[in-house]
């Protein structure tokens, strides 16, 4: 089951709103990779991993929000849902729903079934604030550059609790051999969309000493144990640390940069 997809449509958009934009989801490794020796060529995978929010929770209550006063349109949130942490530009908190949890109507088309996301502004243990996607159809991770958009109705605070990662809310990511560029080996890190596309995240350049060494790559730790021509043989030690995390963004997608990893606190 992948990251999820966000919309918004038809739904009413209040005056000073607050709104959360440039929005990163933590995430890191999870599961075990193939640590069986390979030999590749320019454009293979080395290794697919699952990749997983940092920070889920579960909802502990149901609630209905009516956000708009015609049509008796509502938000629908059940007890037992699974919820994802997404950080906006100042750090500020939410968390968004994999299941759809609301009927929007577009201006053109049939109604159709879309999430949302809550806040505990004062991090009571309780979620008093709730947003909407702004723009249409995305698939992750598109989502990065939706901007969510508070919808400022009353509503009985929702209880949660914090829930171990399981995985049920995942992405597929992959690292794949490009190609040897004189002394250097050229390494993409790459995301599945929930359409079957392959997004690349980054690609670094990595030196290499003679036939046989060690090498980080984008968190992965691997053992080159023959180079000939372009062809190499590969050793997976460990996939991406299921310890560290980075922040995944729409900026990295279009970045030729290595991604920038940090132990998580």
């Amino acid at each position: 089951m992948f990251l999820p997809v966000l919309f918004s449509m038809g739904l009413s958009q209040q005056a000073h709103a607050e709104r959360l934009t440039k929005l990163t989801v933590p995430v890191s490794g999870y599961g075990d990779v193939n640590i069986e020796p390979v030999s590749i060529q320019p454009g293979d995978v080395i290794f697919e991993q699952k990749i997983v929010p940092t920070e889920n929770i579960i909802l502990s209550e149901n609630s209905d929000i009516f956000v708009r006063k015609t049509g008796n349109t509502k938000i629908t949130f059940t007890s037992g849902m699974r919820l994802y942490l997404v950080e906006d530009k100042k750090g500020q908190k939410a968390f968004c729903s994999l299941e759809p949890t609301f009927l929007a109507t577009p201006k053109i088309g049939k109604p159709i079934k879309l999430q949302s996301c809550l806040m505990d502004s004062d991090k009571d243990g309780q979620f008093d604030r709730v947003f909407t996607s702004e723009k249409g159809q995305l698939d992750l991770p598109n989502i990065l550059q939706n901007i969510l958009i508070e919808q400022k109705k009353p509503f009985d605070p929702i209880r949660y609790e914090r829930s171990d990662l399981d995985g049920s809310i995942n992405a597929l990511s992959r690292l794949i051999y490009k190609h040897k560029k004189k002394d250097k080996l050229v390494f993409e890190f790459q995301i599945q969309s929930v359409k079957g596309e392959w997004l690349r995240l980054g690609r670094v350049e990595k030196v290499i000493a003679g036939d046989s060494q060690d090498l980080v790559v984008f968190g992965s730790r691997l053992k080159l144990t023959s180079l000939q021509d372009e062809k190499i043989s590969i050793e997976v030690l460990s996939g991406l640390d299921k310890a560290k995390s980075f922040a995944l963004s729409m900026k990295m997608i279009a970045s030729k940069k290595d991604i920038d990893f940090k132990a998580r606190e």
